[in-house]
């Protein structure tokens, strides 16, 4: 069988593969965030960066840090606002954190809001950066439209190589 000018085969074929891609991505990252919680004994300072696109600091963004234990239950949240460097930093006590949560970091500068996220690892001192980088409203971030351009090229190719 045959749609339009390409045979069924190559497309489901093609459809498996990029399902494929996305799967293994998602349990890549689920499998980051199922890492066991061991009990932590000193505080842990998170700090971090708000910059543009362009590397810029952002100077007053509203910086909220959430320790996340699985399943998404937020134990504790802390909030400052960056200074004209972009730099934030807050302090967590052992109680309120564990190696192996997640460690959410929410800017948000003219109303935007944009997220990064790790693993607490057994150090006192974890970065997290957050850039605002250059979004795309129809399909969300940078990324995510190249997956939709090369996608579509992709099949462009696919379809013109069998229009001959």
């Amino acid at each position: 069988m045959r749609i339009g000018r390409l045979p069924t085969k190559q497309i489901l074929v093609t459809l498996i593969a990029f399902v494929a891609v996305f799967a293994i991505a998602l349990s890549m990252a689920n499998a980051k965030e199922s890492k066991a919680r061991i009990a932590a004994t000193e505080p842990k300072a998170v700090y971090g960066y708000i910059t543009d696109s362009l590397g810029n600091p952002l100077d007053g963004a509203a910086v909220t840090v959430e320790v996340i234990t699985l399943p998404s239950t937020v134990r504790d949240t802390l909030t400052e606002t960056t200074g004209p460097d972009g730099y934030y930093l807050v302090t967590f006590n052992p109680p309120v954190w564990d190696i192996g949560d997640t460690i959410r970091v929410t800017a948000v500068y003219d109303s935007s809001p944009q997220s990064n996220q790790t693993v607490a690892d057994n150090s006192g001192l974890q970065q997290i950066d957050v850039n605002f980088g250059f979004v795309i409203p129809e399909f969300g971030s940078l990324v995510m439209s190249m997956v939709v351009s090369v996608t579509i090229v992709f099949f462009a190719a696919l379809r013109a190589k069998y229009r001959r």
